[in-house]
């Protein structure tokens, strides 16, 4: 009779933590059903040498939702993606690239851009490879995890706080501005541009003859290697 006893006593505790358990998760998605939606665009450019391989905001996978927002009919233009998270979400991005070019890849320069309810001027936090890209280069095929530090994070809050911006209220597009290959060429933008030889402080496309540069490539020669 004990023995029974026992056994009743021990299958209506381990009812009583399904149920607890089945309870706490409901609380838990109701607590994350509530959160506002929020919304990352993502810029595209023309010849774009790395794939997005994944997009996590808070360890959470939203690649799936990704949606064609505008684009232009040379591919150009911009992705979106909803998804709903707490404030600051933007400091939990993290983006998963492949090098898909046939070169590797020593420098990838990417931003979460900002724009506030005004419209301009636009504000950026810049990712960080998980990796050192240079000398130890990103192959063809391999990936590489951007993330935004805590570092970055900080030297952005200190302008928008001088400013008077709340991130929070203002839209966000993630966009790969920059990768450079261990041959000394840049992709900018949809743009394959090189040094110029004869004026280091600019650029100009590789097809193009020194000289003539590109109107709207970078001009910061720090940008090479």
């Amino acid at each position: 009779m004990r023995t029974k006893i026992t056994r009743l006593f021990i299958t209506l505790i381990a009812l009583f933590a399904v149920g607890f358990m089945f309870a706490s998760s409901k609380v838990a998605s109701k607590r994350v059903s509530q959160e506002p939606e929020k919304s990352l665009d993502i810029e595209r450019h023309l010849n774009e040498p790395l794939e997005l391989v994944d997009l996590k905001v808070s360890e959470q996978s939203v690649k799936g939702k990704i949606q064609v927002k505008r684009r232009r009919r040379n591919g150009e233009g911009f992705d979106t993606v909803k998804f709903q998270d707490k404030d600051e979400w933007y400091r939990r991005v993290k983006v998963r690239v492949r090098n898909i070019s046939d070169k590797p890849v020593l420098k990838i320069t990417a931003y979460l851009y900002i724009k506030p309810p005004t419209g301009t001027p636009l504000y950026s936090i810049e990712l960080t490879p998980s990796r050192q890209l240079n000398p130890e280069a990103l192959q063809p095929g391999g990936e590489v995890e951007l993330t935004v530090t805590d570092q970055s994070w900080n030297r952005t809050s200190e302008i928008l706080n001088q400013y008077g911006v709340d991130a929070n209220l203002s839209e966000l597009f993630f966009s790969v501005d920059i990768v450079g290959f261990n041959n000394g060429t840049l992709w900018f933008r949809g743009n394959l541009v090189r040094p110029d030889p004869n004026d280091p402080m600019r650029e100009i496309p590789v097809d193009k003859k020194p000289g003539k540069q590109l109107d709207h490539a970078p001009k910061f020669p720090s940008l090479f290697f």
